[in-house]
């Protein structure tokens, strides 16, 4: 399975009981309270292939919005580490309360790492593979963010765009996030949760 055959059986009740099957925790009362994940469905390329949603009521009503993002950090990134420690991967679980409506590389909104550490696997061999290694997790804050890439169209290669964040392969998806989070942080305050899963979960 991949990202393109997953999406079609994605619904907000099949998301709800892949939290509550890994223990997560799921809001599910109250419009706008948002429930942001990702799911990293292919490693070792370097393509936005993977998938990012956010469910939530709306009115009452379950709502499901699906984007493609990247989970992975691009090859320009494994080639060249920003860390000597070795470019980030994002450790898939939950972060409670880690991100927040701010600047991104004080350029543009964005939801960034403020609220609290995350764990991330350190791929420090420089080639085209992401390596996962459990004796390599660093945690802490390290600019984890969940951002856009082209501002004006679709991209398709990762290529700088992301060195371990989680970037939006369209404007329009990342937009969309972005709207959701601002009318959300009216009601609940500025802090958000974000949730990364594997596409082996929803198998």
């Amino acid at each position: 399975m991949d990202a393109v055959s997953l999406r079609p059986i994605l619904t907000y009740e099949k998301v709800k009981e892949i939290y509550e099957k890994k223990g997560y925790a799921f809001f599910d009362t109250g419009d706008h309270n948002l429930n942001i994940f990702g799911i990293r469905c292919t490693v070792n390329s370097n393509k936005f292939d993977d998938l990012m949603g956010c469910a939530y009521r709306l009115n009452g009503k379950p709502q499901l919005k699906i984007w493609p993002v990247t989970t992975d950090a691009g090859i320009y990134w494994l080639k060249n580490p920003m860390n000597k420690k070795g470019t980030a991967i994002l450790v898939p679980g939950q972060y409670r309360k880690v991100y927040k409506i701010g600047k991104h590389l004080n350029d543009y909104e964005a939801l960034v790492q403020l609220g609290g550490k995350v764990r991330v696997f350190r791929d420090g061999d420089m080639d085209t593979e992401h390596d996962m290694d459990p004796a390599t997790i660093d945690n802490g804050y390290f600019g984890v963010n969940l951002h856009r890439s082209n501002p004006f169209k679709q991209s398709y290669n990762i290529d700088k765009w992301s060195a371990g964040c989680q970037v939006h392969a369209t404007p329009t998806g990342f937009n969309e996030m972005m709207s959701l989070a601002r009318k959300a942080a009216e009601k609940y305050g500025n802090s958000f949760t974000y949730t990364l899963f594997e596409i082996k979960d929803f198998e």
